[in-house]
């Protein structure tokens, strides 16, 4: 049985781990639900590297076991010009051990920088929905360049960036000494009451097959994006250390940028970023705490969208059949 299947690109290189299978046959394609014809031999047990791949074109990795079950993963960040943390929701494992299906589901910084090469690999994504979490204050509609026939909207989870510009202004004049794990737990399960309705929102169109592909973003694509992507994967079954993992994923692709360019920022004006970790970076601990606390306060993840959020059983349920693999 293959299990782990890890997949990363690395330049034109892309590289492929596994665990388990036995003498399993790999192939490579365009597309998450249709393996090809293109067999990729394996000479080296649980691995193998293919270079030489084109930039911009996002490959799916389909592993055949001798059972005849196809596991299917891709690297997770999507390389989209523009942006540092467009990712796949994909290949976690959820309810009655089905994967989330890859292709279906992403969610991003803002797209409001997407370059010329970067709105070409959009396109290939097929996204039909955009969902931007971001407030009234920030740029809306269609970012110039992008596919017209994509719908976007607005699902606005507190005053945009201008709140988000005023609390930075507040760190660098040094009026906020430090942010701390606690604070941003508290922050977001504030959000979990606060912007419930827009929290509806997102997950009912995410439930909707005509709908997806669907794409929703943030500004950072860290906070808002973080609690909105751990309800639909806590929605979709999935365990909470994978939920975990996820989040902290932004640190790997965003976090660790923005602390060092802004590290010296600060500190030309007498701020000490090391204080502030917890709002530039993804800590685990952050989401954990919030997790811990829907689950004392609610009971679970989907009983807090019914309960609180107003979500029916029913839209739970066709966002499961969506957005999880078929079972077997």
């Amino acid at each position: 049985m293959i299990t782990n299947l890890l997949v990363e690109r690395v330049e034109d290189e892309l590289r492929v781990r596994w665990r388990g299978g036995d003498d399993p046959t790999v192939f490579f394609s365009g597309s998450p639900d249709d393996a090809g014809t293109v067999i990729v031999p394996v000479e080296t047990p649980g691995r193998l590297r293919v270079a030489g791949l084109p930039a911009g074109y996002p490959i799916y990795v389909h592993v055949l076991d001798l059972d005849g079950r196809f596991v299917v993963a891709a690297d997770r960040i999507i390389p989209v010009g523009g942006t540092r943390n467009l990712r796949d929701l994909g290949g976690y494992r959820g309810h009655d051990g089905r994967a989330v299906r890859w292709g279906r589901l992403y969610r991003s910084d803002s797209l409001d920088e997407v370059t010329v090469q970067g709105a070409e690999v959009f396109g290939r994504l097929g996204i039909r929905t955009v969902c931007d979490l971001r407030g009234e204050a920030a740029p809306s509609g269609r970012p110039s360049g992008l596919d017209v026939n994509v719908t976007w909207s607005r699902a606005a989870m507190g005053n945009g960036d201008a709140h988000h510009d005023g609390l930075v202004q507040r760190i660098a004049s040094g009026e906020i000494k430090g942010i701390t794990d606690d604070d941003m737990a508290g922050a977001y399960r504030s959000m979990l009451v606060r912007y419930a309705p827009e929290i509806g929102t997102v997950i009912t169109r995410a439930a909707d097959r005509a709908q997806q592909p669907l794409l929703f973003h943030c500004a950072a694509g860290k906070d808002r994006t973080g609690v909105v992507a751990a309800l639909l994967l806590g929605a979709l079954g999935v365990a909470d250390g994978d939920i975990l993992d996820d989040y902290e994923l932004t640190n790997r692709y965003r976090g660790m940028w923005r602390v060092d360019e802004q590290r010296s920022v600060l500190a030309s004006q007498g701020v000490n970023i090391d204080h502030m970790l917890a709002y530039y970076l993804a800590p685990r601990r952050v989401m954990a705490a919030t997790l811990r606390a829907i689950t004392e306060s609610y009971g679970s993840i989907p009983s807090y969208l019914t309960d609180v959020v107003g979500l029916s059983p029913a839209t739970l349920d066709a966002l499961r059949d969506g957005l999880l693999d078929p079972e077997s």
